[in-house]
Formats: structure tokens, C-alpha cells, sequence
């Protein structure tokens, strides 16, 4: 994670070079898949910001094969990759993805109980009494509905 934390701290400083390279020793040496994620995701990002579009697209790629069923980040870089290359239809595909990803965290986090495949260790069981609701998420304010 030093290594991480290097590459942000060259991000920051605009040092692109420094920042892939710093991302890359991180994927040499990972063995928590968090961190081969972020690794991925954070080199995407700066070969991105590099101009090196076709590197950037296979660390985007690879970011998402490392956390599957993760739907932020890594699309919404796609997204952008696909609009820089004039590939619209993908690039609002990829965003939509991206976006309904953060939604669905965002209610799984309101959640205070197990339900579905959203599983809590420190609440294993659902409770329909005060959860069996709709969760509605409009500019940031999360409200329960019931049904």
C-alpha cells in the first residue's frame, strides 16, 4: 500500500510516469485482491490523465475482472475512455452502470439488516417489520417507502 499511496501523492504533483510506475510495483507485490483492485483502478486513472488510452482501457478492464460485481469506478472510466473515442452509446452504457452501482451500494449501506445478497455479519437475519420498504434515493436524500 506504500506503494499506492506514492502513486496518489504523484498524481497530485501531475507526475504521470511516477504515479503508473508506483501503481505497477503495487500490482507486483499485492496479494489482497482490494488491493490488486485499486491498483488497477489507480493506474487506469492516471493513464488516462497521460493520454495512454488503450493501457488505460485494459487496467479498467482488469479492475473490473478483479472485483466482480463491483459496478463504480472502473465503468465510469470506461465511460469516459468511450467518449473520448466518440463511442457514445457505450460510454452512457458504461456510466449508467456505473451510476446504478453507487445507488445500489448507497441503499444496501441504509439498509440495518441481511437481505438478499446484501449480508451484514453483525445482523444475520431480515427484519420485514421495519425494513420490508422501498428505498428511494432523489438529490442525495435517502427516504424509506413503504409498500
Amino acid at each position: 500500500q506504500d506503494a499506492l499511496q506514492r502513486g496518489a501523492t504523484s498524481s497530485h504533483l501531475g507526475n504521470w510516469d511516477q504515479s503508473i510506475a508506483a501503481s505497477t510495483e503495487a500490482l507486483g507485490v499485492a496479494v489482497d485482491p482490494e488491493v490488486v483492485f485499486l491498483s488497477y483502478s489507480s493506474r487506469c486513472e492516471f493513464r488516462i490523465w497521460k493520454g495512454e488510452f488503450a493501457g488505460a482501457m485494459e487496467d479498467c478492464n482488469d479492475a473490473i475482472r478483479a472485483k466482480q460485481g463491483y459496478y463504480g469506478y472502473p465503468h465510469a472510466a470506461r465511460g469516459r475512455l468511450f467518449a473520448i473515442r466518440g463511442l457514445h452509446d457505450w460510454a452512457i452504457e458504461e456510466l449508467n452502470i456505473a451510476i446504478v452501482g453507487l445507488l445500489l451500494a448507497k441503499s444496501a449501506r441504509t439498509r440495518k439488516e441481511s437481505r438478499g445478497t446484501h449480508k451484514l455479519e453483525e445482523i444475520p437475519f431480515r427484519d420485514d417489520q421495519n425494513w420490508l420498504k422501498h428505498i428511494e434515493i432523489k438529490k442525495n436524500k435517502v427516504t424509506l417507502v413503504d409498500h
